[in-house]
């Protein structure tokens, strides 16, 4: 069913970052966006001819917002990644319209873990990771809605189904960064312990 994994990680998320990160104005704009998002998300109004989702319009405020702060060569190979992201979602699912025997499998599942391993291996920071994700799903959600506003003459810009695959994105992405956090605790720690140990022989 679509929207299931935006409503239940959405909200966990909210969860999770109002009242267990550290108070910061990152901490509030982010719980801001995500229950901005969550409740915007079942409202859409119609711009330029097209049914846009309040709740994708929020997104892209979110990510244009962090934009501005990037230095150009930063923002150039972001938007180039965004670019490469968004063109893979569209593709894929333009496959999948025409050949539906390719989906064996959850097709969110599968463009999740798509995107997620772009994102991955082209940034070295976490917060890269999540802006490109989050940007080159949105721009990808654009391209495709043209397409198939040219062929069946209706489309919704930012569907659950979309917001579906946001979610298990960002979700997946979180994931790692805190298996990844975490080890790195648990190794700083060993290495406190040895040095304790040589100090006290």
């Amino acid at each position: 069913m679509d929207g299931v994994f935006i409503y239940w990680f959405g909200w966990m998320a909210w969860a999770l970052v109002t009242f267990l990160l550290p108070k910061t104005k990152a901490r509030l704009y982010l719980a801001i966006f995500i229950l901005l998002l969550i409740i915007l998300i079942p409202h859409q109004g119609e711009i330029v001819g097209y049914h846009v989702n309040f709740g994708y319009i929020v997104a892209v405020v979110y990510c244009s917002f962090h934009f501005r702060k990037m230095r150009w060569p930063t923002l150039l190979y972001t938007s180039l990644i965004s670019c490469i992201i968004a063109s893979a979602y569209a593709s894929y699912h333009l496959i999948l319209l025409y050949d539906p025997v390719i989906s064996l499998y959850d097709s969110r599942l599968v463009i999740s873990a798509i995107i997620f391993g772009m994102a991955y291996f082209t940034f070295s920071t976490w917060k890269n990771r999540f802006l490109v994700t989050m940007s080159g799903l949105l721009q990808g959600e654009w391209m495709y809605t043209m397409i198939v506003k040219k062929l069946f003459m209706t489309a919704t810009v930012g569907s659950l189904y979309f917001f579906d695959i946001m979610a298990l994105s960002l979700t997946v992405n979180s994931t790692v960064w805190f298996i990844h956090f975490l080890l790195q605790k648990i190794s700083t720690l060993i290495q406190e312990k040895k040095n304790s140990t040589v100090v006290e022989a």
